[in-house]
């Protein structure tokens, strides 16, 4: 009975939601790895697989570099720039209690994707990719944890930055509404 009630309490939310960041990154991380794992099992480079016709195929990939295959000759920075951000991530889940609902989701994500990248540099000196939509560079799981983070985010700020816009508008017309309110109310108009 008292393990029920001091799950339920306020003190016990806090630990909730930064389970909850964690799991979600972690998860990421263990679902891009196992997946990862099966391509490298099954595929050969070369060797493309179609899934859905033209539109997308499995084509495994050594990615040397950042996104697109920039920066290839400098994978040694690539690695410890995702170092970095990979524990300050971790690091900053502690704080998942605290953040708006979108970082909440966002940076778990981000965490989850660079962790599977991360793990990919440090045992092989590459990030395997592997799904190709022949119009897009080759990518992975961890890459699309990574993009839905920024689109989770990115949507956020742009919402809030129109909520404000229209705040700041209706404030605008409101105010000037009252101006005019107040001075056809205002008795020395009636002399």
């Amino acid at each position: 009975m008292a393990d029920s009630d001091e799950e339920s309490s306020p003190q016990a939310a806090p630990y909730r939601v930064i389970g909850a960041f964690y799991l979600i990154a972690f998860s990421v991380l263990a679902l891009d790895q196992a997946v990862k794992l099966l391509v490298l099992t099954t595929l050969r480079i070369g060797h493309e697989i179609p899934i859905l016709g033209s539109l997308i195929s499995l084509n495994l990939r050594h990615n040397y570099g950042a996104a697109w295959g920039l920066m290839a000759a400098h994978t040694r920075w690539l690695t410890c720039i995702a170092v970095v951000l990979v524990v300050v991530l971790l690091a900053g889940g502690r704080w998942a209690p605290r953040m708006p609902g979108h970082l909440r989701t966002g940076l778990p994500l981000l965490l989850g994707g660079a962790l599977g990248n991360l793990a990919d540099r440090l045992r092989f000196g590459y990030v395997v990719d592997f799904i190709d939509l022949h119009f897009w560079p080759v990518f992975n799981l961890a890459d699309i944890a990574i993009v839905a983070a920024a689109a989770v985010i990115c949507y956020h700020v742009i919402s809030e930055e129109r909520a404000a816009a229209h705040r700041d508008a209706d404030g605008s017309k409101a105010s000037t509404d009252e101006s005019e309110a107040a001075a056809k109310d205002h008795p020395c108009d009636q002399c």
